[in-house]
C-alpha cells in the first residue's frame, strides 16, 4: 500500500488530519526522504494540505481547487495537535458575531505561550497573537464545518479589536465593526470581569469610540465606570499608536489626546 492509497482509505474511515511522525510510524519500511517526497508530492497534486511544519489536512473535494482549506476548518485540530490553547479573535472573531460582513484575507488567532510559531510559506492565512495565558472564561465554541470552533466574546474582541489597532485595519475599520458588535455586548461588572485581562489604555480608547464617535452615550457611560473603578489614576495617551496625524484637541473625560480621524467604512 502506497501513502497515498493510505490516505485516501484514511479519509474514508473519517479521518481529516494525520501527522507526519503518524506516516513515519506505518511506513517503516520507507526511508524519511521518501517519505517526504511522497507527501510533497501529495501536495503538489492538491491531494493534502500543511499549514503547519508535520501536520497535514486531507483536502476535501471542495477545497481541491483552492489547494488549501480555511484556518477554522483544522485550527482546534492543529492546536490539540501542538498542545497549544487559542482562540479566533479579532475581525475574524467579529465574523462569528456577524459584525465584519467581509471575512478577512488573513484569519487571526490568539495563542498561549510565550513566543510565536512559524506556518508553512505555502499559504499565509493565520496570523498570530501571543498571550501568557487564555482567558477561558471569555472564550466562547461553536460547531464549525470540521469541530469546534474557539472565539472571543463580544466584550474581549472589542476591547482587542482596539489594542491591536494595526491589526485590525486601523481605527475606522475598528468603528465600523464596533457599530454592529456592540449590539452583542454588555459591559456591566467588565472591571471585575472581561477588563481584568484587558490593558487600561485599551479600554480608555474603546470607551472614547463608543461614547464620541459612535455616539452610544449608554454603552459609553457603562465603560466609563467600568474603567474608572480599575484604572482610578488615568493618564493622557494618544487616540492612535499608528497615526502619524497632530493632536487636534484633547478630551477630558477619556484622557485622550485626539491624534487620528475616525470615520466609518461603508461595507
Amino acid at each position: 500500500m502506497s501513502i497515498a492509497e493510505w490516505i485516501e482509505i484514511s479519509e474514508l474511515k473519517g479521518a481529516r488530519y494525520f501527522s507526519y511522525g503518524e506516516v513515519c510510524s506505518i511506513f517503516q519500511n520507507l526511508s524519511r526522504q521518501v517519505i517526504k517526497n511522497s507527501l510533497f508530492r501529495l501536495r503538489k497534486e492538491l491531494k493534502i494540505y500543511s499549514p503547519y511544519r508535520e501536520f497535514y489536512v486531507i483536502l476535501p473535494t471542495q477545497y481541491r481547487l483552492r489547494g488549501a482549506v480555511p484556518p477554522m476548518f483544522y485550527m482546534s485540530e492543529l492546536m490539540k495537535n501542538l498542545g497549544r490553547k487559542h482562540y479566533f479573535s479579532l475581525l475574524s472573531a467579529s465574523v462569528l458575531w456577524g459584525a465584519a460582513h467581509q471575512r478577512p484575507q488573513i484569519d487571526t488567532v490568539t495563542i498561549e505561550g510565550t513566543g510565536l510559531f512559524t506556518a508553512s510559506k505555502q499559504k499565509r492565512d493565520v496570523e498570530w497573537i501571543v498571550r501568557a495565558s487564555i482567558p477561558e472564561k471569555f472564550v466562547l465554541t461553536k460547531p464549525g464545518e470540521d469541530g469546534d470552533i474557539r472565539y472571543s466574546n463580544a466584550e474581549l474582541t472589542a476591547v482587542e479589536l482596539v489594542q491591536y489597532e494595526q491589526k485590525s485595519g486601523g481605527l475606522s475599520q475598528v468603528a465600523t465593526v464596533l457599530r454592529e458588535l456592540l449590539e452583542h455586548t454588555d459591559f456591566a461588572h467588565a472591571s471585575e470581569g472581561v477588563f481584568k485581562v484587558c490593558k487600561d489604555t485599551a479600554i480608555q480608547r474603546l470607551g472614547y469610540i463608543v461614547e464620541r464617535v459612535l455616539g452610544e452615550e449608554r454603552q459609553g457611560e457603562v465603560i466609563y465606570h467600568e474603567w474608572t473603578r480599575c484604572c482610578p489614576a488615568p493618564h493622557f495617551i494618544k487616540l492612535s499608536t499608528r497615526s502619524s496625524e497632530a493632536v487636534s484637541h484633547r478630551d477630558e473625560r477619556w484622557k485622550v489626546d485626539v491624534n487620528a480621524t475616525i470615520e466609518e467604512d461603508d461595507q
